[in-house]
């Protein structure tokens, strides 16, 4: 075949298959970003209202389902006071952005259906028993939750 490469962004279940498709052929080579949860970092010389804007818009962009969503941020001891305090109040005051899609003001519908919202809220339960939890979801509407210092990893 003429393809040398493949290259693409999934989840590990896609990446396996491709990865065996890739092996049957030629041994093509494979380059993947699978399942990934795009950290942020944010450095003391950063400007804090850009750095900021970009996690908080990134991880709710498409409901947070894009492999650039800033699903962890780690920040300079020396900021960080301020960055989540920054970061609680700016989703904080999109309380009103999470509803029933049927309302004009709504840009944030429920979870697709019951078991992802299930897992949603294990992750959130788990943050409340291993981190400091900042802001935390509610209802189907499982709003966003902000986690400091987990002890291991708390999704995926």
């Amino acid at each position: 075949m003429d393809i040398g490469q493949i290259s693409f962004t999934a989840g590990t279940g896609v990446g396996k298959q491709i990865a065996q498709a890739a092996s049957r052929s030629n041994l093509k080579r494979v380059a993947s970003e699978l399942g990934g949860k795009s950290p942020s970092i944010i450095f003391p010389d950063a400007k804090p209202d850009v750095a900021i804007s970009w996690c908080v818009n990134s991880i709710l962009l498409l409901s947070g389902q894009v492999f650039f969503a800033s699903s962890w941020v780690y920040v300079h001891e020396s900021i960080k006071k301020h960055v989540v305090e920054r970061m609680k109040a700016s989703f904080e005051s999109m309380d009103e952005s999470f509803g029933d899609p049927l309302h004009e003001d709504v840009e944030f519908p429920p979870l697709f259906d019951q078991g992802h919202f299930d897992q949603v809220k294990g992750f959130i339960n788990r943050g409340k028993e291993e981190a400091t939890l900042v802001t935390s979801g509610e209802a189907m509407f499982a709003k966003v939750c902000v986690v400091q210092r987990p002890k291991k990893v708390i999704m995926g």
